[in-house]
């Protein structure tokens, strides 16, 4: 992870392009993030004006996001694997990076815990969020309908306990946030939602193209191929 790369999720930190510009290297290189950081910060991108004080991410990675060879079948099928190689730091690092300014990253105290699912794709995160000061679930939720207004489509909210789950969900092109419930845990400065990301789209491939099309945008046409 080099500070002058950034790492981009265009409806969240476009202002982070400014350091191509102090790159000492030719190429103007951007990156997308970790695939499970896709859905993790921009899940907690709106929350940061309301005083971020710690954040639990457990998340619940499925098969496709170890690439082909994978994990083997035998130690994945009826398993949950708590441990995936680099993980858990990448996400931490990740995370706090995209949620920060060009040159610093976000103050705020994170811990992780992954795990290796039997399901195909899809990946789920179960956040525990705690805040300086106590938050209202309505301004919590409205601060995503805001966000959708601009960047239609970005977070899908669901009220049912039941919800988000991949195979009902996710489509095959599928770049939406799916966030279920959000209670509090525990107390008012606290508040849980469970996250869900198609990794292949949104996690990968679609976030690829997005990062493309806003690195053009930026460019007006020039060093097109940069990304690539």
């Amino acid at each position: 992870m080099h500070p002058y790369v950034p790492i981009l999720i265009p409806e969240l930190n476009k202002e982070h392009m400014l350091l191509i510009e102090q790159q000492p290297f030719p190429g103007r290189i951007i990156t997308n993030s970790n695939c499970c950081v896709s859905g993790v910060a921009l899940a907690l991108a709106p929350l940061r004006d309301f005083g971020l004080d710690h954040i639990h991410i457990v998340t619940l990675q499925s098969a496709s996001g170890a690439g082909y060879p994978g994990v083997p079948s035998t130690d994945l099928l009826s398993n949950t694997i708590p441990f995936i190689a680099g993980e858990e730091e990448k996400i931490l690092r990740e995370t706090k990076k995209i949620l920060g300014t060009p040159t610093q990253p976000l103050c705020c105290k994170i811990s992780v815990s992954v795990h290796r699912v039997p399901v195909v794709y899809g990946h789920m995160f179960s956040l525990h969020i705690s805040f300086l000061q106590p938050v209202d679930l309505e301004e919590i939720a409205m601060c995503y309908e805001k966000k959708n207004l601009e960047f239609p489509g970005t977070y899908q909210l669901y009220k049912d306990p039941r919800f988000p789950q991949a195979r009902h969900h996710l489509t095959h092109d599928d770049m939406r946030v799916h966030i279920g419930p959000i209670t509090y845990g525990g107390d008012t400065r606290t508040i849980k939602m469970n996250v869900l990301v198609h990794n292949l789209v949104r996690g990968a491939a679609g976030a690829v193209l997005a990062n493309m099309e806003w690195y053009v945008q930026y460019c007006g046409g020039r060093h097109a191929f940069s990304c690539i």
